[in-house]
């Protein structure tokens, strides 16, 4: 049971490393309906009790479009998420925010220097 004001935030990083276990030694529907539930639960809590989520997703080379990245596990884990905040290096660092696929994206250059992040 989640007891609202004890949890602030919560944090699953690498979500497609554990994706890709799991093909290992099942099927890609049933790996997939399990994703699709975990995704489904941790969307319920993120809505019902204001708790905020954050996953992050590894990427690869999209190899259709030069110089652009997909997310493993395609737009599985897109579908289920009200914002995509996409971090970028090269050739500068860039912040991209697109809350929907229907609204334009929002970009921001970035360095980071001894006393924090710097918008430039």
């Amino acid at each position: 049971m989640i007891k609202a004001g004890k949890i602030a935030l919560i944090i699953i990083d690498s979500f497609t490393n554990h994706y890709r276990i799991e093909l290992r030694t099942r099927e890609i529907k049933e790996v997939n309906k399990i994703v699709a539930e975990q995704l489904t639960i941790l969307k319920d809590i993120s809505k019902n009790y204001f708790i905020p989520v954050l996953i992050t997703n590894q990427v690869s080379n999209d190899l259709s479009i030069k110089g652009k990245v997909k997310g493993l596990g395609g737009k599985f884990i897109e579908n289920f998420s009200r914002c995509i905040i996409e971090l970028k290096t090269e050739p500068h660092r860039e912040l991209i925010v697109r809350k929907n696929r229907d609204e334009e994206e929002r970009c921001m250059f970035f360095s980071i220097k001894n006393d924090g992040i710097v918008k430039i």
